[in-house]
């Protein structure tokens, strides 16, 4: 056996990078060794956490449980990176949302969602007319300097698929013949910039270079609250993209008790209650609480969150080459990137 052995060594858990990692630690790491007496190792990864699990001899994986957005469990799953989970072992599940018991197509067989970000807004304070849903985004009186992301395709298809609304919510990312229509919305929007880091979205509005942005909720809200020089609010519009984090059993582990313990852990609502005071995004808990300035903000309802588009990558993968070629070109048309 690997060091995974079911007899000793701490859960290994991939947690992405960054602050992300120290939040893990702080709020669910913590508590969980203090109430269980189990250890847990955070292990913070990024790109590289599903090959580093495809590298990996199967019975000795480099970790028991990792965190997976829309895109890696779908990779993973498609890859057989994954083990399937006993929900019956995890009670909490329960208490998750039913639309989020929904966002998979196999209805979370490797895992179970945790949470998630909603794109949001950022601009600046100074605008005379701030864009409160994407619509605005198109709308030239307004004049709005925009960025958006120079990475994945996905997020900003959202967003020119909401704007095009010829569908219902990003509906026109799944039929081929409303493919072109978030191309088109995207083509009639001001992008004066193609942000490539978070580092580089903040300088971009210090230097007045853009004073709209589509970008991740907490992180944005972060940003607005802690650094003043940016002078920037962020709302979540009523429908609007982004992901949705599982926590997935890995290939392998023989502490699928352990690993269904901890995800029941991770589920419950005093728990997410108590993440929400660092970590900012969606919890799937229907009875987490936020601080008042989230709640306020971020769909917490069942209702609210039929809002948020997530990506559906079954119908997706199909067109990942083409959707990125179309938006390489799309973008060196508007800026030169």
């Amino acid at each position: 056996m690997g060091s995974g052995s079911g007899s000793g060594g701490p859960l290994r858990v991939a947690t992405w990078s960054g602050p992300y990692t120290e939040r893990f630690r702080n709020k669910i790491k913590k508590p969980y060794e203090e109430e269980t007496g189990n250890k847990i190792e955070c292990i913070p990864g990024y790109s590289e956490i599903l090959s580093k699990i495809q590298s990996a001899p199967e019975d000795n994986p480099p970790y028991d449980l990792t965190v997976a957005d829309d895109y890696f469990y779908f990779q993973g799953k498609q890859s057989g990176l994954f083990a399937e989970v006993n929900h019956d072992n995890i009670p909490n599940y329960e208490d998750v949302f039913p639309v989020l018991k929904e966002i998979r197509a196999d209805g979370h067989k490797y895992g179970v969602p945790v949470e998630g970000n909603p794109n949001a807004i950022a601009y600046s304070e100074d605008l005379e007319s701030p864009p409160e849903k994407f619509a605005h985004f198109t709308d030239s009186s307004r004049d709005l300097k925009i960025s958006l992301s120079d990475g994945f395709y996905i997020y900003p298809l959202q967003t020119g698929a909401i704007v095009a609304d010829d569908l219902e919510g990003t509906g026109e990312l799944y039929g081929e013949e409303y493919h072109d229509a978030p191309f088109d919305a995207i083509s009639q929007m001001n992008i004066t910039k193609w942000f490539t880091s978070g580092a580089q979205i903040w300088e971009l509005f210090r230097n007045d270079i853009i004073n709209t942005a589509q970008y991740y909720w907490a992180t944005a809200a972060y940003q607005s609250r802690t650094n003043d020089s940016l002078n920037l609010n962020v709302v979540v519009p009523e429908v609007t993209g982004g992901y949705f984090d599982d926590y997935c059993l890995v290939r392998g582990s023989d502490k699928q008790e352990q690993a269904e313990e901890f995800l029941n852990f991770l589920l419950r609502a005093d728990i997410q209650t108590s993440w929400s005071e660092t970590s900012w995004e969606i919890k799937s808990n229907k009875n987490a609480e936020y601080p008042d300035f989230v709640a306020e903000t971020i769909p917490t309802t069942n209702e609210e969150l039929k809002g948020l588009q997530l990506p559906d990558w079954e119908y997706l993968s199909d067109y990942n080459s083409d959707f990125s070629e179309r938006m390489k070109t799309l973008k060196s048309n508007q800026t030169g990137n």
